[in-house]
């Protein structure tokens, strides 16, 4: 990339059942951008800071947080997990609206597979999750989507990576084009020049 290219900064949501591919296209995206990009998966604070973590207001307070650092310290984002509207309350509003207010692209992406390519994932993992939890987890995903107050995005999952990774991409382009359009540019310092 050139030195003088200026790229946006972006908040990505990467929603959607686990055993999907989130985890893997969030990376993807992340080794492909023109820019610092920090991924945070909300397995982190599920499974890995606190095994097991049933407080899921904990969890959401701690994303916003590292998020919003990142934000402010000019990175790009990508939030990827099993986010459920009811469960992360208010969370992903607050992080739309922070990303609004500092210039940022904010996309909510619901990463969508049929339940037999989640199972038959989930086989392949490393860290296999029981089947009857892997199904309910997909259900969970499916029927929260109009729990969304925004537009999602689908994103097709049985698609490959490059196609996905390209997609994610091109829809922060297309968002940052129609930004411009309309005349409410960012400032400046918001967005991010790399060299």
């Amino acid at each position: 990339m050139s030195d003088t290219r200026t790229h946006p900064q972006f908040l990505v949501v990467l929603r959607g059942p686990a055993g999907v591919g989130k985890t893997t296209l969030a990376k993807s995206v992340q080794a492909t951008a023109a820019q610092r990009v920090a991924t945070i998966d909300t397995d982190l604070f599920n499974w890995e800071i606190v095994p097991g973590e049933p407080d899921k207001a904990l969890v959401y307070r701690n994303l916003v947080m590292l998020a919003e650092s990142y934000l402010r310290s000019r990175y790009s984002a990508i939030i990827s997990g099993l986010i459920i509207s009811s469960e992360e309350a208010g969370a992903m509003q607050k992080l739309r609206r922070f990303a609004a207010s500092r210039g940022v692209i904010f996309l909510d992406f619901h990463c969508s597979a049929s339940r037999e390519v989640v199972v038959q994932r989930n086989r392949t993992r490393d860290k296999q999750v029981p089947e009857a939890t892997m199904l309910r987890w997909w259900e969970q995903a499916e029927l929260d989507k109009p729990n969304v107050a925004w537009e999602l995005i689908i994103l097709d999952m049985n698609a490959a990576l490059v196609l996905l990774t390209d997609q994610v991409l091109a829809t922060v382009e297309a968002a940052h084009r129609r930004l411009l359009a309309s005349g409410t540019t960012p400032p400046k310092s918001k967005l991010r020049q790399d060299g």
